[in-house]
């Protein structure tokens, strides 16, 4: 016997997957004669005599199947199109990644007990290329592993991917399926990867001498939209990059995602993953407002190579598409009682003297107005990130790494399906969930020997 028993057992299995998928479960008295004579016969994948135990262990590899069958027809998978994987393809990829760039140290089973993966062969490529795309190197770990277990339940509702871990099931035990909590009903829905989009990229730069801050909104703002179909409800979040307290001028902001409609918040997304993933595209990450070279120390004046940087930053956006929208500056400008100015420059200038004479937000004199100020220039700083991480077609992938970077929605361990042997159930019971094998008339104890297709070596 070879010494890595159990990786030749879940190779016999993947094949016992594969010829009766490819079969829509009923293969022919020779194909179903050539898989046994391929796994079990002498010089095959895992030679069995005639012993009791040995019996007992071709029995589990047809009960697997049935068991597999449980899950497929309950969940109207079809069967045709399958690449099933031990240890190589599609199952080494995930596991490559996991370890690679979601952190997962020691057993793989500490992330996900797969033991065989079957993928359709006309989406194995694109999933591939999504998880590359949206599981970046280098940013938060934990994050990482989140995405990949959503685009994997993402994948396994639409019947593109079925990550199945094996039990042995004993004579005495029935084939039984289950899949794992990241799969049932509402956790699913929820955990599932959203299908965004991306809308209300917005921007005040209407600055009110009377309020001492911007007119409108302080921070900036936009919206993931996801607009719901046949198995999902509409989700909208909504974005907000702001300073939180408004006591210090040079306070840093941050990034916050809130449900729409419950007012749930979801979340402050976290600033180093941020940071680290928008340096995975060669960009400089945003610095905070006390680190900013073209913003001064608190109480200090400001230069006019800082004045002329910003609005120059401003003047670059005001023409730039992000995700396909432009961004809504209002009407920018200086409004107040002692008069009207328009203009970005107007703006900036009338918040830069409020903000060295330590100016305050009307109403609220805990609330500096350098504060309002200067997470406003941190989120123009953002919206040009945005941009050039759009320009390069990697938003989508952004949009999610800031959402699971604001939310823990998805546990650590990734999603499979069990296939098992359980007692108690009725044979009555089974056929309500499967079908049967083919009834064959092979005798499994003395397979063919001599040269055939079908026979022994």
């Amino acid at each position: 016997m070879a010494t890595d028993l159990t990786s030749i057992q879940e190779t016999v299995t993947a094949k016992f997957f594969t010829v009766f998928l490819d079969n829509a479960w009923n293969p022919s008295d020779e194909k179903y004669q050539a898989l046994l004579s391929d796994c079990f016969g002498t010089g095959g994948l895992f030679p069995l005599g005639t012993s009791k135990t040995d019996i007992d262990w071709r029995t589990n590899f047809d009960k697997q199947v049935l068991g597999l069958q449980q899950y497929m027809i309950s969940k109207s998978v079809p069967t045709s199109g399958w690449v099933w994987s031990r240890g190589d393809g599609m199952m080494d990829f995930l596991n490559g990644i996991a370890k690679n760039r979601c952190g997962v140290k020691g057993s793989l089973d500490s992330w996900n007990p797969m033991d065989v993966v079957g993928v359709k062969k006309s989406v194995q490529s694109s999933l591939k290329a999504q998880i590359e795309r949206d599981v970046i190197r280098g940013v938060d770990e934990a994050t990482n592993r989140d995405i990949l277990n959503g685009i994997m339940i993402e994948a396994i509702q639409k019947n593109e991917l079925m990550p199945v871990s094996l039990k042995k099931i004993t004579a005495k035990e029935k084939p039984a399926m289950e899949v794992s909590k990241e799969l049932k009903g509402k956790n699913a829905k929820l955990k599932a990867k959203h299908h965004f989009q991306y809308e209300n990229f917005k921007c005040d730069l209407e600055w009110s001498t009377d309020q001492g801050q911007w007119r409108n909104a302080q921070e900036i703002s936009w919206d993931m939209i996801d607009y719901g179909s046949v198995i999902r409800s509409k989700y909208e979040v909504h974005i907000q990059a702001r300073a939180f307290s408004g006591k210090s001028a040079r306070e840093k902001p941050q990034h916050s995602l809130a449900a729409k409609g419950a007012g749930a918040m979801l979340g402050k997304a976290s600033i180093v993953p941020l940071d680290n993933y928008v340096r995975s595209f060669g960009l400089r990450p945003v610095p905070s407002p006390a680190q900013h070279r073209y913003i001064p120390a608190e109480k200090q004046p400001w230069r006019s190579s800082q004045i002329s940087y910003w609005v120059g930053l401003y003047n670059k956006l005001k023409g730039v598409r992000i995700a396909g929208h432009n961004i809504d500056f209002g009407n920018p400008g200086s409004y107040g009682a002692g008069g009207n100015q328009m203009g970005f420059e107007a703006a900036l200038r009338s918040a830069l003297e409020a903000d060295q004479d330590d100016g305050r937000v009307t109403g609220d004199p805990k609330r500096k107005s350098g504060s309002r100020l200067t997470a406003k220039l941190w989120g123009m700083e953002w919206l040009s990130r945005y941009y050039e991480i759009s320009r390069r077609g990697k938003w989508e992938a952004f949009a999610y790494q800031l959402y699971k970077a604001s939310t823990k929605e998805l546990p650590g361990t990734g999603p499979f399906i069990k296939v098992f042997g359980q007692t108690g159930r009725s044979r009555k019971e089974i056929k309500k969930h499967i079908e049967t094998l083919p009834d064959t008339s092979i005798d499994w104890d003395n397979l063919p020997t001599g040269p055939g297709p079908y026979s022994i070596p």
